[in-house]
């Protein structure tokens, strides 16, 4: 029996290191999985105006100063409930009449029905600037009352960062785009110099695909180490049952000793001849 306690005793000490290890390596792998987690998460950092679509647009025109055929690129933003779409034509600075405050004067905002002295023969896009009126208006002022391919909506506020999002209503089916006040400045200073200026825009990629398709990642990624830690912790609980219950042997095997060696001991002595000894007795 004593060479069984101390096998007992011998395989809890060999199995208990393996237990801290395994614990380290849980430890380990939920602190290299949960960053993963983290950084997947579509929902941490927002910039403004990732629900809208971008547009990339192209502007060509011929330099008189050597008759060359230039192009400039920039990049807009469609509206929350344009259409998506293509659109070329040439450009059309839009000049309206405005009565403020019973001072009628011309202006660029496209509220109103276009003064402009001749309007392309072929198809156009309207460029006017924001203010003075709501989106909607503008829009279907461009697209259904004069029939424009598209109207180019640029920023009155500078800001170089983000474009404001464009909202108007969505019964007006139209191409819209919003652009910053720095590349509508370029583009109205060509025209102003008599430059007949043509553009085409290009939709680019849908942003809410990629969140989703992010999304998408980040709830698998999820998942994973939901599964991973799981798993582990049955393992961990499963070692620990088993543990115990070889500790419980343990102490049940030398409990069980302990009552043989005394059994043993009492046997032995009951053997032993026994002797009464008096006083004097030599």
């Amino acid at each position: 029996m004593r060479t069984s306690g101390n096998v007992l005793n011998g395989f809890s000490r060999w199995w208990f290191p393996r237990s801290k290890a395994r614990t380290l390596v849980v430890v380990y792998i939920l602190r290299v999985m949960l960053p993963c987690v983290c950084a997947d998460d579509p929902h941490i950092i927002h910039s403004p105006g990732q629900d809208t679509v971008k547009a990339f647009i192209n502007i060509s025109y011929m330099d008189r100063d050597t008759n060359t055929k230039k192009e400039e690129h920039f990049e807009g933003r469609y509206g929350k409930n344009s259409v998506i779409a293509k659109a070329s034509g040439v450009v059309m600075h839009t000049l309206s009449l405005l009565n403020k405050s019973g001072i009628s004067y011309t202006n660029h905002f496209g509220c109103t029905n276009y003064i402009n002295p001749k309007f392309p023969s072929e198809q156009w896009i309207a460029l006017v600037k924001r203010g003075e009126c709501s989106f909607t208006n503008k829009i279907k002022m461009a697209t259904k009352d004069h029939n424009a391919t598209a109207i180019v909506i640029y920023n009155n506020e500078s800001n170089t960062q983000y474009l404001p999002p464009m909202e108007h209503d969505k019964a007006i089916a139209g191409i819209s785009v919003m652009l910053s006040l720095e590349n509508g400045k370029q583009i109205v200073r060509l025209l102003n110099e008599g430059y007949t200026v043509h553009m085409h825009i290009v939709p680019g990629p849908d942003e809410n695909l990629n969140a989703q398709a992010q999304n998408s990642i980040s709830k698998t990624s999820v998942l994973f180490v939901s599964i991973s830690f799981i798993v582990l912790m049955v393992i961990s609980l499963a070692w620990l049952v088993f543990y115990y219950i070889q500790r419980f042997r343990y102490s049940h095997a030398k409990e069980r000793l302990a009552r043989r060696l005394v059994c043993a001991a009492k046997k032995a002595i009951a053997k032993i001849p026994q002797r009464t000894v008096k006083v004097g007795d030599k």
